[in-house]
């Protein structure tokens, strides 16, 4: 899952022509369309590719979020241990999660709201924001990198 995203979001910097060539060298199957925003607005490309068990989506802003995203969501047949997940990341990006002081509560208690973070500098010299989450179920994990609006372009 993580050399995947790190093949398709980190190596691109979520450009979105990179984003699909990473795609298509992935095996994966192209479902991208422009997604209409009104009378007066040109329509917002929205990069999509498909396999089993895997969608991948970046854009350059969706809706009210204006800044470039790239996500990689897994869907799993069975609950996957999110610390296996979580551990093969630290071991791609080479570190542990930026925010890695909040896990724990000031009480001693595990945050259970707690979502890892890494800053992260693209290729392309664009800042980013590196989360991993889990869905409710535990059955998928999704992989984002969000431009920091400050470097937004």
């Amino acid at each position: 899952m993580a050399e995947l995203f790190e093949k398709i979001c980190l190596d691109t910097s979520g450009e979105p022509s990179a984003v699909k060539a990473a795609n298509a060298a992935a095996g994966l199957t192209d479902k991208s369309y422009d997604m209409p925003v009104g009378k007066k607005k040109d329509p917002w490309p929205l990069v999509i590719a498909v396999a089993d068990g895997v969608v991948v989506s970046q854009a350059d802003r969706f809706l009210s979020n204006d800044r470039r995203q790239c996500n990689v969501t897994f869907y799993l047949s069975e609950a996957g241990g999110f610390a296996d997940v979580e551990s093969a990341l630290v071991d791609r990006l080479g570190r542990t999660a930026d925010n890695e002081a909040d896990r724990v509560r000031k009480n001693g208690k595990p945050n259970r709201y707690f979502v890892p973070e890494w800053s992260h500098s693209g290729t392309d010299g664009q800042n980013a924001k590196i989360v991993v989450s889990p869905n409710a179920e535990g059955l998928g994990f999704q992989f984002s990198l969000l431009a920091t609006k400050e470097d937004h372009k």
